[in-house]
């Protein structure tokens, strides 16, 4: 019906292959029927469809032209096109054009600003201010940095309050990470029917992600255990792990220790540090592949070095009790504590043998007894 906002938004859809087929014979004709008269608008989009198409000197003077209209969205494409060497090279004007468009208020300039001189010309502190900056004006890409900036400096309640908005547009990162936080923190009473719901709205627009929290966090088990082996079967490396030791242990499916490998051993080829670990268990005891203390010690080595907090147990076990490696009490202590500051019970029993034996430390009692009341309060029986 005419609506110049309609006609602009639909050329940029012909221009970019969004929703729609791309079409540019189509865009430059309505450009030339609709928007002669806007030189502005008329010359930011011939940029974009220049820039497409791969002539980047045409979409340099188009964008050049709107520029000179005071257009903002032409003064970032234009520094964009700097920044990836598509002209230009120098970098003084990359920021240049990124800053000149922050400045008329377009927030993804703004948000590139902030990365550029974060990253490239090692300002940190300004950088991150211009990325917030970039976030409260709305800009889910920086609302995203902006929050991850902020769960560094451990402001969780700051983070929550931020993401609201692009959770409300259906911004599955957000959604993701917000209720991860809830879970985390667990102030709110409904801390984790809350989260569930996030995890569910996310897990409704195919996010592998929140199909697997969901799964994971669900009260029904048997429902939960579906949705972790969408996930699983969707190589969703967590996954993977967790559903391998269900079938494994039997826990709410048929056991099924063939299958388990099977899951285990794609978790191991995405360097899984979960798979790696227990994979690693398989080798040490021999349960369904070749025995071998020797390759245990080194899935467990590879699952530590990429986080790994469950094999830090095993680990240490091996070192004290010399299984393919050399008795270790130092290492075989190092590893425990680190699985006892991860709320371990296994390796608080573990230590309180070692310290009532006097293997590595000296031999005390009463110490001894303190870790085994600490294993029975966290649950090993």
């Amino acid at each position: 019906n005419g609506n110049i906002d309609s006609i602009i938004f639909y050329i940029r859809m012909l221009i970019q292959g969004e929703v729609i087929p791309s079409n540019h014979k189509k865009a430059k004709k309505l450009l030339d029927k609709n928007l002669l008269n806007d030189i502005s608008a008329y010359s930011l989009l011939y940029g974009k469809l220049y820039k497409k198409e791969g002539n980047y000197e045409k979409a340099a003077d188009c964008f050049m032209e709107a520029i000179k209209e005071g257009n903002s969205e032409a003064m970032y494409e234009y520094g964009k096109m700097i920044h990836k060497k598509r002209i230009n090279k120098d970098k003084v004007l990359v920021k240049k054009y990124y800053l000149m468009s922050s400045k008329k208020g377009y927030s993804l300039a703004t948000y590139k600003y902030g990365c550029y001189i974060k990253y490239d010309d090692d300002s940190f502190e300004e950088g991150r201010d211009y990325i917030k900056k970039a976030a409260y004006l709305g800009n889910f890409k920086a609302i995203y940095d902006y929050a991850c900036f902020l769960i560094e400096d451990k402001k969780y309640e700051e983070v929550l309050q931020i993401l609201e908005e692009p959770i409300k547009q259906g911004h599955v990162f957000s959604m993701v990470t917000y209720a991860k936080i809830l879970l985390s923190l667990r102030k709110d009473p409904n801390y984790e029917e809350k989260a569930l719901r996030i995890f569910k709205k996310a897990a409704d627009k195919g996010d592998i992600e929140s199909i697997y929290f969901y799964g994971k966090y669900l009260r029904n088990r048997k429902q939960g255990i579906k949705y972790i082996r969408i996930a699983a079967n969707n190589n969703y490396a967590p996954a993977l792990s967790e559903y391998g030791y269900m079938l494994q242990h039997g826990i709410e499916v048929t056991a099924n220790l063939e299958e388990a490998i099977e899951y285990y051993t794609k978790g191991v080829y995405m360097r899984d540090p979960d798979s790696l670990n227990y994979y690693g268990l398989l080798l040490q005891y021999g349960n369904g592949v070749p025995q071998s203390y020797e390759n245990a010690k080194l899935f467990y080595e590879a699952s530590i070095s990429r986080g790994g907090v469950r094999a830090f147990y095993n680990y240490a076990y091996l070192h004290q009790h010399g299984l393919g490696v050399p008795v270790d009490y130092d290492i075989a202590i190092k590893y425990y504590k680190e699985a006892i500051d991860e709320g371990d019970p296994y390796s608080m029993n573990a230590y309180a043998t070692m310290i009532r034996d006097g293997e590595g430390v000296p031999s005390d009692p009463e110490e001894s007894v303190k870790y085994y009341k600490m294993a029975i309060d966290e649950g090993c029986t």
